[in-house]
C-alpha cells in the first residue's frame, strides 16, 4: 500500500472495505498485539471479529507508512474514553466503520474525528431526533421526506459523531450540545449550544461508497482533504 506524504495542513482520508480475505486477514492478524488478539477472540461472531482484526491490521498498516516504521511494533495510549492514540508523534488520527466499510482520518497536531454510518433504512427518526438533536435540527427533518429525509438524518447524525470524537468526547455528551448548520455550495458549520459560531472546526461530509454517509471535522480549519485510495 502507498503510503503519500503527509503535509502540515493536509487532512488524509482513507475508505477502505474490512471484507478481506482469510489470507488477508490471517495477515493483519501477524501485526496485532496480544490485547488486540483477546479482544478479538472475544468477539462472537466470526465475520465481526474478522472485520476487527482488518479493521485493526489496516490501521497499523497506514500508520507504519506515515511512520516509516514497523506496524507490528506500534504501541497505542488510550485516552479514558478508549480513543487510541500515539504519544510522543505529531500524528493523530481517527477510525471509523460500519458494516463492511472502514474509514481512517489522518493529520498532524490537531485534533480530528471520523464517522461513517450505513445508510440503513429507519422507521422512527422524526423520534431519534426529538430526543438526540436540537429543535431547529428536529424541524428540519421533520420538513422532508423519503430518501431526502434519511440522507438529512444521517449528515446530522455523522457531523456530530465526528465532532464529539474530535474533541476526544464520544457520545459521553449529548448530541444536542451542537447544532450542524448546512450552507450554500455544501459548506457546514457547527454552532455551540448558546448559539455561537465554532469557527476553530472545519466539517466535511462525503461517501465513501453510495449506500454510507460519512463526515470528518478537524481543529483548526483551513485544511486539504484528500481521499485515497486515489482512483486510477
Amino acid at each position: 500500500m502507498k503510503i503519500p506524504h503527509l503535509g502540515r495542513d493536509v487532512l488524509h482520508i482513507w475508505h477502505l472495505s474490512l471484507d478481506v480475505t482469510v489470507g488477508e486477514r490471517d495477515q493483519y492478524s501477524s501485526l496485532l498485539s496480544t490485547d488486540e488478539k483477546k479482544r478479538a477472540e472475544r468477539f462472537y461472531f466470526e465475520k465481526v471479529r474478522d472485520r476487527y482484526i482488518a479493521g485493526r491490521g489496516l490501521l497499523r498498516t497506514l500508520l507504519g507508512g506515515y511512520l516509516n516504521g514497523e506496524p507490528a511494533g506500534i504501541r497505542f495510549d488510550y485516552e479514558p474514553n478508549g480513543k487510541p492514540v500515539l504519544k510522543d508523534q505529531p500524528i493523530r488520527f481517527n477510525v471509523s466503520h460500519s458494516e463492511g466499510e472502514g474509514v481512517f482520518a489522518f493529520c498532524l497536531d490537531r485534533a480530528v474525528g471520523v464517522d461513517v454510518e450505513w445508510r440503513r433504512p429507519l422507521a422512527d427518526m422524526n423520534d431519534l431526533a426529538r430526543r438526540f438533536f436540537t429543535g431547529n435540527e428536529s424541524r428540519l427533518l421533520a420538513s422532508r421526506l423519503g430518501d431526502d429525509k434519511q440522507e438529512l438524518f444521517y449528515k446530522l447524525w455523522t457531523c456530530k459523531e465526528a465532532y464529539l470524537k474530535a474533541v476526544g468526547v464520544g457520545l459521553l455528551i449529548p448530541l444536542d450540545q451542537v447544532e450542524v448548520k448546512f450552507e450554500a455550495g455544501g459548506n457546514v458549520r457547527l454552532i455551540s449550544n448558546d448559539g455561537m459560531e465554532m469557527d476553530e472546526w472545519q466539517v466535511r461530509i462525503f461517501n465513501p461508497r453510495s449506500d454510507y454517509q460519512g463526515a470528518v471535522c478537524v481543529e483548526d480549519g483551513g485544511m486539504e482533504i484528500v481521499f485515497l485510495p486515489e482512483e486510477g
